[in-house]
Protein backbone atom coordinates (compact mmCIF):
# COMPACT_ATOMS: atom_id res chain seq x y z
CA UNK A 1 0.00 0.00 0.00
CA UNK A 2 1.33 3.09 -0.43
CA UNK A 3 1.90 5.80 2.17
CA UNK A 4 0.07 8.55 0.72
CA UNK A 5 -3.28 6.69 1.62
CA UNK A 6 -2.51 5.59 5.07
CA UNK A 7 -4.10 8.82 6.70
CA UNK A 8 -7.16 9.80 4.85
CA UNK A 9 -9.40 6.33 5.87
CA UNK A 10 -9.25 3.26 7.73
CA UNK A 11 -6.44 1.71 6.37
CA UNK A 12 -3.52 -0.35 6.48
CA UNK A 13 0.07 -0.61 5.73
CA UNK A 14 3.30 -3.24 5.24
CA UNK A 15 7.07 -2.28 6.28
CA UNK A 16 9.61 -5.68 7.12
CA UNK A 17 6.84 -7.83 6.44
CA UNK A 18 4.49 -6.24 9.26
CA UNK A 19 0.99 -4.92 9.21
CA UNK A 20 0.31 -1.34 10.44
CA UNK A 21 -3.76 -0.28 11.07
CA UNK A 22 -4.32 3.33 10.43
CA UNK A 23 -7.22 5.67 11.20
CA UNK A 24 -8.30 9.12 9.86
CA UNK A 25 -6.81 12.02 12.00
CA UNK A 26 -9.64 12.95 14.28
CA UNK A 27 -10.77 16.47 15.03
CA UNK A 28 -9.13 15.45 18.17
CA UNK A 29 -5.87 15.17 16.90
CA UNK A 30 -5.94 17.89 14.59
CA UNK A 31 -5.99 19.60 17.68
CA UNK A 32 -2.86 18.29 19.00
CA UNK A 33 -1.10 19.50 15.80
CA UNK A 34 -2.10 22.76 16.27
CA UNK A 35 -0.82 22.40 19.57
CA UNK A 36 2.31 21.14 18.44
CA UNK A 37 2.61 23.65 16.33
CA UNK A 38 1.60 26.58 19.33
CA UNK A 39 4.89 24.76 21.62
CA UNK A 40 7.28 25.41 18.84
CA UNK A 41 6.74 28.97 19.05
CA UNK A 42 9.33 30.82 21.08
CA UNK A 43 8.02 33.04 23.95
CA UNK A 44 8.06 36.82 22.35
CA UNK A 45 9.34 38.32 25.60
CA UNK A 46 12.17 35.57 25.85
CA UNK A 47 12.98 36.47 21.90
CA UNK A 48 12.73 40.11 22.67
CA UNK A 49 14.91 40.10 25.83
CA UNK A 50 17.69 38.22 23.74
CA UNK A 51 17.46 41.01 21.13
CA UNK A 52 17.33 43.84 23.29
CA UNK A 53 21.31 44.44 24.02
CA UNK A 54 21.80 45.54 20.46
CA UNK A 55 19.20 47.89 19.91
CA UNK A 56 18.94 51.69 20.52
CA UNK A 57 16.24 52.37 23.53
CA UNK A 58 13.34 53.64 20.74
CA UNK A 59 13.89 50.34 18.58
CA UNK A 60 13.92 48.24 22.14
CA UNK A 61 10.38 49.94 23.10
CA UNK A 62 9.00 49.20 19.94
CA UNK A 63 10.31 45.36 19.91
CA UNK A 64 9.23 44.85 24.00
CA UNK A 65 5.79 46.35 22.73
CA UNK A 66 5.19 43.88 19.95
CA UNK A 67 6.49 41.13 21.80
CA UNK A 68 3.97 41.70 24.54
CA UNK A 69 1.43 41.86 22.05
CA UNK A 70 1.98 38.54 20.85
CA UNK A 71 2.16 37.01 23.83
CA UNK A 72 -1.19 38.27 24.97
CA UNK A 73 -2.73 37.80 22.10
CA UNK A 74 -4.98 34.49 21.43
CA UNK A 75 -2.94 31.21 20.90
CA UNK A 76 -4.59 30.48 17.32
CA UNK A 77 -2.99 28.55 14.90
CA UNK A 78 -3.67 29.56 10.96
CA UNK A 79 -4.47 27.61 8.43
CA UNK A 80 -1.18 28.81 6.65
CA UNK A 81 1.03 27.64 10.10
CA UNK A 82 -0.85 24.26 9.56
CA UNK A 83 -0.06 23.86 6.08
CA UNK A 84 3.32 25.18 6.52
CA UNK A 85 4.09 22.31 9.50
CA UNK A 86 2.59 19.55 7.18
CA UNK A 87 4.61 20.03 4.68
CA UNK A 88 7.97 19.19 6.84
CA UNK A 89 9.21 15.69 7.36
CA UNK A 90 8.43 16.49 11.14
CA UNK A 91 4.65 17.28 10.60
CA UNK A 92 4.21 13.95 8.35
CA UNK A 93 5.81 11.72 10.75
CA UNK A 94 3.62 13.36 13.87
CA UNK A 95 0.79 13.08 11.59
CA UNK A 96 1.24 9.51 10.97
CA UNK A 97 2.02 8.86 14.59
CA UNK A 98 -1.38 10.48 15.08
CA UNK A 99 -3.14 8.16 12.62
CA UNK A 100 -1.27 4.92 14.03
CA UNK A 101 -2.55 5.60 17.66
CA UNK A 102 -5.25 3.98 17.72
CA UNK A 103 -4.35 0.62 16.99
CA UNK A 104 -0.63 0.98 17.67
CA UNK A 105 -0.73 2.88 20.53
CA UNK A 106 2.77 1.07 21.57
CA UNK A 107 4.35 3.04 18.81
CA UNK A 108 6.43 6.56 19.56
CA UNK A 109 6.89 8.84 17.35
CA UNK A 110 10.90 8.01 16.75
CA UNK A 111 9.17 4.35 15.85
CA UNK A 112 6.65 6.40 13.53
CA UNK A 113 9.69 8.23 12.18
CA UNK A 114 11.40 5.17 11.02
CA UNK A 115 8.40 3.39 9.45
CA UNK A 116 8.40 6.14 7.35
CA UNK A 117 12.01 6.30 6.38
CA UNK A 118 11.32 2.39 5.60
CA UNK A 119 8.29 2.84 4.02
CA UNK A 120 9.66 5.83 1.75
CA UNK A 121 12.59 3.40 1.07
CA UNK A 122 10.38 0.29 -0.40
CA UNK A 123 8.81 3.15 -2.55
CA UNK A 124 11.76 4.48 -4.18
CA UNK A 125 13.91 0.89 -4.35
CA UNK A 126 10.51 0.29 -6.63
CA UNK A 127 10.81 3.30 -9.13
CA UNK A 128 14.53 2.48 -9.13
CA UNK A 129 13.24 -0.97 -10.09
CA UNK A 130 11.10 0.32 -12.75
CA UNK A 131 13.68 2.78 -14.50
CA UNK A 132 16.36 -0.01 -14.84
CA UNK A 133 13.82 -2.19 -16.73
CA UNK A 134 11.79 0.71 -18.44
CA UNK A 135 14.85 3.05 -19.31
CA UNK A 136 18.12 1.25 -18.88
CA UNK A 137 19.91 4.29 -20.84
CA UNK A 138 19.27 7.54 -18.58
CA UNK A 139 22.13 9.02 -17.12
CA UNK A 140 22.30 9.11 -13.39
CA UNK A 141 21.49 12.66 -13.67
CA UNK A 142 17.94 12.08 -15.22
CA UNK A 143 17.19 8.89 -12.72
CA UNK A 144 17.89 11.01 -10.02
CA UNK A 145 15.75 14.13 -11.02
CA UNK A 146 13.03 11.59 -12.04
CA UNK A 147 13.24 9.86 -8.37
CA UNK A 148 12.83 13.17 -6.95
CA UNK A 149 9.81 14.21 -8.80
CA UNK A 150 8.48 11.34 -7.78
CA UNK A 151 9.33 11.34 -4.07
CA UNK A 152 7.73 14.87 -4.07
CA UNK A 153 4.81 13.48 -5.95
CA UNK A 154 3.96 10.57 -3.46
CA UNK A 155 5.17 13.70 -0.29
CA UNK A 156 2.87 16.12 -1.88
CA UNK A 157 -0.34 13.11 -1.99
CA UNK A 158 0.95 12.35 1.84
CA UNK A 159 0.53 15.62 2.94
CA UNK A 160 -2.95 16.63 0.98
CA UNK A 161 -4.45 13.66 3.08
CA UNK A 162 -3.32 14.08 6.44
CA UNK A 163 -4.86 18.03 5.52
CA UNK A 164 -8.34 16.41 4.52
CA UNK A 165 -7.96 18.31 1.05
CA UNK A 166 -8.83 15.96 -2.18
CA UNK A 167 -6.40 14.40 -4.31
CA UNK A 168 -4.75 16.22 -6.64
CA UNK A 169 -4.92 19.71 -4.76
CA UNK A 170 -1.19 20.03 -4.80
CA UNK A 171 1.29 20.54 -7.15
CA UNK A 172 3.99 18.86 -7.36
CA UNK A 173 6.76 18.22 -10.20
CA UNK A 174 5.63 15.10 -10.83
CA UNK A 175 2.28 15.75 -11.76
CA UNK A 176 3.38 16.35 -15.41
CA UNK A 177 5.99 14.35 -17.11
CA UNK A 178 9.59 14.01 -16.84
CA UNK A 179 11.93 13.89 -19.72
CA UNK A 180 14.54 11.16 -19.49
CA UNK A 181 16.72 10.57 -22.84
CA UNK A 182 13.99 11.74 -25.59
CA UNK A 183 11.13 10.24 -23.94
CA UNK A 184 8.65 10.82 -21.44
CA UNK A 185 8.05 8.93 -18.52
CA UNK A 186 4.45 9.81 -17.04
CA UNK A 187 3.18 9.71 -13.89
CA UNK A 188 2.32 6.10 -13.86
CA UNK A 189 5.88 5.28 -14.98
CA UNK A 190 4.73 4.07 -18.72
CA UNK A 191 7.21 5.62 -21.26
CA UNK A 192 5.66 7.13 -24.55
Amino acid sequence: MNLNEIVAAESSFTVNGKTYQTSPLTAREHAKVQTRILSMRGDPIEVARKLADVLNPEERKELFEKAYNDAVRAKIVTAGEVDAFMNTLEGTVYCIYLSLQKYHPEIDEDEAASLVEQQGREFLDGIITELQAKVGDATPEQIARLVADKEAAWLSELICKIAGLPEGNSASPAQGETELTGHSLGNDGSKS
